[in-house]
């Protein structure tokens, strides 16, 4: 242990043995009560709002030791104030991470220092606003600190992690992961890294990016980096937690283009089934997409029954429950808004859209006999408010 350290651990001990003399008794006797706030959920804490400051930054930063430190890469200040219990993934309450602020400040040495800190998550998202999982790794490419992304990199072993590659996987232009790529990273492995909660991998990402060179370079990297153990086809059907293929999340959310990108792939697995035996038909129903319908039947997709002997595991039905649960949405919206000029029209083209995907799953076989787990609901004896012709497609 050098002299510098042994001088921070030692008045860290100090401090926090002089706090606990004079707080412990205040604690004790109720005159204090501490508020504990649950950094885990941060994304619905309330934070305190601005106080006005003289500079264009936020108060958190100019008027608290550790944003004092994070703005002059003040390593010493940091070491002391995690060794006095601040959490290393803490966030301050201008919304950010330790690690993104370190990022944004290009605060080498604190993030040096942070990466070997064995509590510290560098793949977390660390922006407390919005629903984009931005992660410290984002934040220091975006602001050209390529330095620091490599710091990043290199303590995950040249892998690009999950949030990290996803973000840029779905957001950003295909010209940031050829750079990024190209500053040292494992390619194949960071192309098959998976999200660790919902296990969607950069495939399922690069679907819903609106630059569509995005999904053809992850196709052709995938391509290029294959093994025997890890074959194209297996890259091009990963699931996530939801038993979802990135060929059906692109149907999810009609990205018609990477749909058919994904179908033209040697090895897509059309007829796939997800949780509760969903498959790419059920979902194209589901979004009332008659373009997308067709467009799955013409490249092979199949009626969406479950396979004999597993009607009861099959929770979701078949495509035809899936425009039942899609009449009960047009139809929620049309109660609501009835007031509304175009409530009336936006419901009838409802109806129209569900009627003509349902011709379609009759003539192909799809079976309006099986409940789905939810609402037990089976599609042929069920009469729908206000649309008559849902019984005419049985008849």
């Amino acid at each position: 242990m050098g002299i510098e350290d042994q001088g921070a651990r030692s008045l860290a001990t100090l401090a926090r043995n002089t706090l606990e003399s004079k707080i412990d008794p205040l604690l004790q006797d109720q005159v204090m009560v501490p508020e504990m706030i649950d950094l885990r959920n941060a994304a619905i804490v309330q934070w305190p709002q601005s106080t006005p400051t003289h500079l264009p930054i936020h108060w958190s930063l100019v008027n608290t030791s550790l944003g004092k430190a994070l703005l002059r890469d003040g390593v010493r200040a940091v070491k002391m104030l995690i060794a006095l219990g601040v959490d290393a993934n803490s966030m301050l309450p201008c919304g950010y991470r330790i690690s993104g602020v370190a990022a944004l400040t290009a605060a080498g040495k604190v993030i040096e220092y942070l990466l070997g800190v064995p509590e510290i998550r560098i793949d977390e998202k660390v922006n407390a606003y919005g629903h984009l999982e931005e992660t410290a790794m984002v934040l220091a490419y975006k602001t050209s600190q390529l330095q620091i992304y490599g710091q990043f990199l290199a303590a995950n072993g040249g892998i690009i992690p999950a949030r990290t590659m996803l973000y840029i996987c779905a957001i950003e232009p295909h010209a940031t992961l050829i750079s990024v790529i190209a500053l040292n990273a494992d390619v194949r492995k960071s192309i098959r890294t998976k999200h660790p909660v919902n296990h969607n991998t950069p495939l399922h990402a690069a679907v819903l990016n609106e630059d569509e060179q995005m999904l053809t370079t992850i196709l052709e990297l995938g391509r290029k980096t294959t093994t025997i153990i890890n074959s194209f086809a297996v890259f091009l059907n990963a699931t996530n937690s939801d038993g979802q293929t990135p060929l059906m999340l692109a149907v999810e959310h009609k990205m018609r283009d990477a749909v058919t990108t994904l179908l033209e792939q040697e090895g897509i697995e059309v007829n796939a089934r997800a949780a509760g035996g969903r498959t790419a038909l059920w979902y194209a129903a589901r979004v009332l997409d008659v373009d997308l319908c067709n467009t799955l039947r013409h490249f092979g997709a199949d009626e969406g029954n479950p396979a004999p002997g597993r009607q009861m595991w099959t929770t979701k039905g078949t495509p035809f429950n899936a425009l039942l649960e899609a009449y009960d949405q047009a139809h929620e919206e049309f109660t609501h808004n009835k007031n509304r000029l175009e409530a009336n029209a936006n419901f009838e083209r409802a109806k129209n859209k569900i009627e003509r995907i349902g011709w379609l799953l009759d003539s192909i076989g799809s079976n309006p006999n099986l409940p789905d787990h939810y609402t037990l609901r089976v599609p042929r004896n069920t009469v729908l408010e206000n649309f008559p012709e849902w019984q005419d497609i049985f008849t």
